[in-house]
């Protein structure tokens, strides 16, 4: 009897959204990716390089994280976060190539700043 309830249980959790109201979670492979395989692949409007591949995200040589949590769509956007132990990252691409493509970089330290970057092309 209380394997059925814990299966049940699962099954109930497992159905379960993360999805805030006009989101669709999906699969981070059902993004759209160039033929390198990049989400996103720019030159920051600072000089930096920007990439962010369905499995890694990371700025010049440093990569932030190899974490992908959530993959999302939304009305005007496709949406991929990362979470490492020392960043949170949201990287946004809209449908729209005129809109751009940003990515908000937390720092999970208290001290530190959240930086808002944009690609420059």
């Amino acid at each position: 009897m209380k394997f059925i309830i814990a299966l049940i249980t699962l099954t109930f959790a497992a159905s379960l959204s993360f999805a805030a109201p006009g989101e669709t979670d999906i699969s981070p492979d059902d993004l759209s990716t160039d033929a390198d395989g990049n989400f996103v692949n720019c030159t920051l409007k600072d000089g930096r390089e920007f990439q962010a591949t369905t499995w890694l995200v990371m700025i010049d040589n440093l990569i932030l994280s190899k974490e992908p949590v959530r993959a999302y769509l939304n009305a005007t956007s496709e949406n991929l976060e990362f979470k490492s132990w020392q960043y949170q990252v949201l990287v946004t691409k809209p449908f729209d190539p005129s809109k751009g493509r940003t990515a908000k970089i937390t720092q999970l330290k208290p001290s530190l700043p959240t930086e808002n970057i944009e690609c420059a092309q």
